[in-house]
């Protein structure tokens, strides 16, 4: 019970975050469509992890999936990581 709720907790801390920086760094004209592509990613994700769940534990749930699991989340994470680092166009963004 302490687990859940200290993820609870911690997701919900992290949506609110989110969020105020999204408002704070886009203009008023554009905010809706922000909130919108903001959203639409977030449910994205949440069928791209749908979908890794049910391939990955397919036919067995075990440590050697789980692990497996947590391979292609790392290797995704590097990749988008690279992407950003990489793309000068978004450092310039963030800093105006």
């Amino acid at each position: 019970m302490a687990i859940t709720l200290l993820f609870g907790i911690t997701l919900g801390t992290t949506i609110s975050a989110n969020q105020t920086t999204l408002y704070t760094q886009v203009g008023a004209g554009e905010i809706g469509t922000a909130a919108g592509l903001f959203r639409t990613f977030g449910f994205l994700g949440s069928i791209a992890s749908s979908a890794l769940i049910s391939v990955v534990f397919h036919r067995a749930v075990n440590d050697h999936r789980l692990h497996l699991i947590a391979l292609i989340m790392v290797t995704v994470s590097v990749l988008g990581l690279l992407v950003v680092v990489t793309d000068r166009t978004v450092m310039a963004r963030a800093r105006a």
